[in-house]
């Protein structure tokens, strides 16, 4: 377990602090590039616990600046947009894409200083139908990752399934790496009460297992009801299986991933769709998690984006206003307590269960008070390859890992596999990638 120190670090992610630091090294996503229209207005947002506000400019070119005007602090989300910058609506004042100050009109000529305000704003490129940002102190920022579903045709990617979720990044990004929770979270209650079998086939598993062999469907029903656990470190993060019997001679591994600095991707079928999650961090209490969708080698189908779209609130000028869901805590992320009594979790998607489940540890849960377990291992990893990069970075100014090498990214997705009991899942996994693309380690 950690520390009540060792979680503070590893969840804090302000400015000065030492997650904030090292996720500053890297490319954030933002919005998509579809939200923002040249001259439309502004949507407020929220990074690494900056409050800030997106907008684009007449000339089409995407600005990213404090909210609040460096003058008399009033929100720029009112702001007027112009062919180079933003105006605040209070007293004039004009910012340009970097910040700087290019109109006084409320001060005489003789006491104009604008050149000497430099108003918080950070570049912003586009790549893959999203806008990305680079929040830290270099004068060349890194370049956006490769990662694959960026590089695929635009039919072939979904990314509107975003939503903006009550809890700290990590609790929610735990949640998409999590070995174990499938059968029970996402499987029928009843029969986990019972010890059947059947446990060992949530539903989510059957979705992302549908196109599969019925040898790999069939280890649902009679392989071990808990997967062994494995995990090992890699150049990009970490990657994390769970192995359950595949007849006598073969064994089916779901591998995850996890990828420097927040995103993840869950185990999918080298024949369908593939699924990964961006866990942005807001501030320490906040997280957009993004959930792009993509095959690299066909267009995705209406059913498969619509599968994926969830209910949101009507759009409103709140912080990521556009995405908020319209299941909460206040209404029990719609629980159905009659399915909840006789079949499963009675929330209506496995989406809003993760949510539900994150969520209700808090806004940020106290690790020092866990009990972990053997399955735990691959949760345990990503903690210490995160605060080690994070401390290295403070301490030795260490480069933060991958930010300035995309390419280790390139080809890396989540499979299930089916190998036989002689092949170590690590390099059969590898193997796949390499024969897919896949340029790191």
């Amino acid at each position: 377990m950690l520390t009540r120190e060792e979680n503070e670090m590893l969840c804090k992610v302000g400015p000065g602090t030492l997650m904030g630091s090292l996720f500053r090294e890297y490319q954030l996503p933002v919005l998509l590039s579809e939200d923002l229209e040249s001259g439309g207005p502004p949507i407020r947002v929220k990074l690494l616990g900056e409050d800030l506000v997106a907008f684009r400019t007449l000339e089409g070119k995407v600005g990213l600046v404090g909210e609040f005007c460096s003058h008399r602090r009033v929100s720029l989300y009112f702001g007027q947009i112009e062919r180079d910058g933003i105006r605040c609506v209070y007293h004039g004042w004009k910012y340009g894409l970097n910040g700087q100050c290019l109109a006084m009109p409320n001060v005489p000529a003789e006491y104009q200083f604008k050149e000497q305000i430099a108003h918080p704003a950070y570049p912003c490129i586009e790549k893959g139908g999203i806008i990305w940002t680079y929040m830290g102190p270099a004068t060349e920022p890194p370049p956006v990752p490769d990662l694959e579903f960026l590089t695929v045709p635009a039919e072939q990617r979904f990314l509107r399934n975003r939503d903006y979720q009550h809890c700290n990044y990590f609790q929610a990004l735990e949640g998409g790496i999590d070995p174990s929770h499938g059968a029970f979270l996402h499987g029928p209650l009843q029969r986990i009460a019972l010890g059947d079998e059947e446990a060992n086939r949530p539903q989510s598993q059957l979705s992302a297992d549908k196109g599969l062999s019925k040898a790999f469907r069939d280890a649902f029903n009679t392989g071990e009801r808990t997967p062994r656990v494995e995990a090992c470190e890699t150049d990009y993060g970490v990657a994390m299986s769970g192995r359950r019997n595949l007849g006598e001679d073969a064994y089916l591994w779901r591998v995850n991933v996890f990828l420097f600095p927040f995103y993840t991707m869950p185990a999918g079928d080298p024949k369908d769709a593939f699924l990964g999650h961006m866990w942005v961090p807001a501030d320490d209490e906040h997280t957009v998690n993004w959930r792009p969708r993509w095959s690299p080698t066909r267009a995705l189908t209406p059913s498969e984006c619509a599968g994926f779209e969830f209910e949101h609130l009507p759009p409103s000028g709140d912080t990521y206003g556009h995405i908020r869901l319209a299941a909460s805590r206040a209404n029990n992320y719609f629980m159905d307590w009659n399915v909840h009594k006789t079949k499963r979790f009675g929330i209506p998607t496995v989406h809003l269960e993760d949510v539900a489940v994150s969520e209700s540890q808090g806004p940020i849960y106290d690790r020092s008070l866990e009990n972990l377990t053997q399955a735990d291992e691959p949760i345990v990893m990503v903690r210490r390859r995160l605060l080690e990069a994070a401390k290295k970075f403070h301490e030795n100014h260490t480069p933060a890992p991958c930010a300035r090498n995309p390419k280790v990214y390139g080809g890396v997705r989540g499979l299930s596999l089916q190998l036989t009991r002689s092949v170590n899942w690590a390099d059969g996994f590898k193997q796949h990638l390499l024969s897919n693309g896949f340029n790191g380690k």
